[in-house]
Order: structure tokens, then C-alpha cells, then sequence
């Protein structure tokens, strides 16, 4: 977490920042969660925040950048 308020938050603010799209985070934490799945290995935390990103996507979201996390966990 320390990485990310060093490195991506500055970043964000001066909105000079890589962008990575909503839907690439939709599809990487599927993977993750089948992954899970098929060990038999539980992950709530995980999977919540997978259906606030499909969220954040079925609203038109899922070709905007990251800073749009901010926006999907508003949203609700």
C-alpha cells in the first residue's frame, strides 16, 4: 500500500499516469478468481471487488483508466 502513495498517487494527481483500463482489471481478476476456484480457495474480498469493476464497466466505464475505480466505488 506504501507502493502505491508513493508511485501512483502522485501520479494520479498530476493526472500523468499510464492508463489501465477497467476492463483489463475485469478480465485479470477473472482469471484470478477461476484460479481460486478451481483449488477450491476462498477469496470474498476478491470477488467483491470483481462485481464493483463489472459495475463500473456495464455503466460505460470499461475503456477509462484506473482513476475510474474512484468513480465505480462512489457510484454505489
Amino acid at each position: 500500500m506504501e507502493w502505491v502513495f508513493k508511485n501512483h498517487v502522485p501520479q494520479l494527481l498530476r493526472d500523468n499516469q499510464t492508463k489501465h483500463l477497467l476492463n483489463t482489471f475485469v478480465q485479470n481478476l477473472g482469471i484470478v478468481l477461476d484460479m481460486a476456484k478451481s483449488c477450491t480457495f476462498p477469496l470474498p474480498l476478491l470477488a467483491v471487488a470483481f462485481q464493483q469493476l463489472i459495475a463500473g464497466s456495464s455503466h460505460g466505464h470499461g475503456n477509462d483508466g484506473d482513476d475510474t475505480l474512484i468513480k465505480v466505488v462512489l457510484m454505489n
